[in-house]
């Protein structure tokens, strides 16, 4: 059973993100809810998924999945294109709990201003079988660029890579459309999505905020 948040990108290419909910089937061995593992057939792969783990599936890689007792609750981005891009063979397996030595500054150019970097990001995967792809961690707080000494973060944003859907891990921020002025308040958990060219404020408040995107294009960027 799915629950989609939106089912089109305006940048020419489908995006459909929301929530999937499966039922347990194949396996009844008295295991923790929320755990499963798939297979890449091709390859024989195997990895064990739990709470918080975060699968990038490539276009026409095949999977066989197992789903523990009771169920298995996922939130997903499927994304598809028109455009072709970079064929792969394996899947891209990462943790909304992830910490690399080296996080790098999030920087990104807006159309009417220039230059701009707030926060950082740890990028998971950078290439799209179709189109342009990114998704990874990015967060706001003390001692980060582009942030206040309390860690709080305001930016004016435009999306210029593409639609954005965002999934708020940890934290509150709100995002304000400058268009209208609607104005959404966000907690942990709460999914928003960011049409590329609409402008927004947005704003983490302190003294820490993270979260999980999805950047897609239809086209590619140039590099």
């Amino acid at each position: 059973m799915a629950h989609g948040v939106r089912n089109r990108g305006l940048r020419a290419g489908r995006v459909l993100p929301g929530e999937v909910f499966s039922a347990a089937r194949r396996r009844d061995d008295g295991a923790p809810r929320g755990l499963g593992q798939n297979h890449q057939i091709a390859t024989g792969r195997q990895h064990h998924i739990s709470a918080g783990s975060i699968l990038s599936h490539p276009k026409h890689v095949d999977l066989y999945w197992e789903i523990n007792r009771p169920f298995l609750k996922k939130f997903r981005v499927i994304w598809d294109s028109p455009v072709q891009g970079t064929r792969e063979d394996h899947l891209y397996v990462a943790h909304i709990n992830d910490n690399p030595p080296a996080w790098k500054p999030f920087g990104w150019v807006e159309p009417a201003r220039g230059p701009e970097v707030c926060g950082e990001i740890h990028v998971i995967r950078d290439t799209g079988s179709t189109g342009s792809y990114l998704c990874g961690l990015w967060r706001t707080g003390v001692g980060m660029a582009g942030c206040a000494p309390d860690g709080s973060a305001s930016i004016r944003y435009t999306s210029p890579r593409g639609d954005e859907t965002v999934l708020l891990l940890e934290g509150q921020a709100r995002v304000v459309n400058e268009e209208t002025g609607e104005t959404h308040d966000l907690n942990g958990g709460d999914v928003i999505g960011l049409p590329a060219g609409l402008p927004v404020k947005w704003t983490s408040k302190p003294p820490y905020v993270k979260t999980f995107r999805v950047i897609t294009r239809a086209t590619q960027l140039a590099s």
